[in-house]
Order: structure tokens, then sequence, then C-alpha cells
């Protein structure tokens, strides 16, 4: 045992510190001697511990403000997408979207299907946000897509959106609608 008083070591059976006489008793044995030898590393590994807790705690957070945010922005260019869409504003639409969605669908093609989809199921009656995701790619930034289910006048509906940030607002870079309305000859 390592006396604290004087620091000498003696022999675990003896009552008193044979150095200055201080009582066994208060003598801590060996291994506590080495666990409470360290204290200020224990303080140090708990204090990281705690830091590497606070850092995991403030970056998921600041996650979740940014894919928020993004759902927010696609959010509002999905009901400005909608509101062109009930207006028969096609044209409008297909100005207003990303280049990777113009140059997969000639003008043409996308007013004749926005048409077809419009003919086939009818007025809408109601359509509700099913699902977020957002994600981010080195190449195309970031993306948000949104799927609603939608309820028109022939039938049910799920409608995928998927937006992109061009770095000053949120365009349109897919559309995909299924319904077995569309299916019907």
């Amino acid at each position: 045992m390592k006396c604290r008083k004087c620091g000498y070591l003696t022999s675990d059976h003896v009552p008193n510190c044979k150095n200055c006489g201080y009582p066994a008793s208060d003598l801590a044995t060996r291994r506590g001697a080495s666990r409470t030898a360290k204290p200020k590393r224990r303080r140090v590994l708990s204090l990281m511990n705690v830091s590497l807790a606070l850092l995991v705690i403030a970056g998921s957070l600041f996650w979740w403000y940014l894919t928020t945010n993004n759902r927010d922005g696609a959010m509002w260019a999905a009901n400005r997408y909608f509101l062109l869409q009930e207006r028969a504003a096609f044209d409008d639409i297909y100005l207003a979207a990303s280049p990777v969605f113009r140059e997969g669908l000639s003008q043409e093609d996308h007013h004749q299907m926005m048409h077809g989809v419009g003919d086939r199921l009818g007025r809408l009656m109601r359509r509700s946000l099913a699902g977020w995701r957002t994600t981010t790619n080195f190449s195309s930034g970031y993306s948000v897509i949104l799927q609603y289910a939608s309820r028109f006048e022939k039938g049910d509906a799920s409608e995928i959106l998927t937006f992109i940030w061009d770095g000053a607002d949120w365009r349109l870079r897919g559309y995909n609608i299924n319904s077995t309305a569309l299916l019907s000859f």
C-alpha cells in the first residue's frame, strides 16, 4: 500500500505506515491507488465523452435543420407546380423545370402527357403529403422527393415530384403519377 501522506510503500497487512505512522485504514490499496492516482485523466476522458456527445447532438440538429428547410422550399415549389397544373399552364411548368427534366421530354410530349392525365383522372378532389426525403449529391446538389396521395374524380393516384436546388430556386426534375385509372384503355 502507498501512504497518502508521505508516499511510502508498505506491505498490505501493516496497521500503520512505517515511515510516518499514518493509519492503514486510510491507506489506499494498490488497486485503488492506481484508480485514485489519475483523477485528471478520468476528468479529461469524461470531458471528451461529453464533448463528443454534444458534437453528435449538434450535428444531428444541424442536419435536421438543413433537411427541413430543403423540404419546406421544395413544398413551396410543389404548391406552385400544382397551381400551374390546375390552370393547365403546362408550357409554364415545362419552361420553369430543370434542364434535366427538359432534356428527357420534349415540350409537346409533356403537354400531351399532362392533358392525358387530366382527361383520364378528372378534376382534383384532394391531395395530401404522404412522405418526403432529401438527398445530397456532389454532381447535382440538393434534391427533395415529395410523395403525395391524391384523389381525383375518376380514381386515386400517387404523385411523386422531385425538385432540385439550382442555387436560386427549386426546379422540377421529375414528375411521376401512378393510378389504376390511367391503365384503362
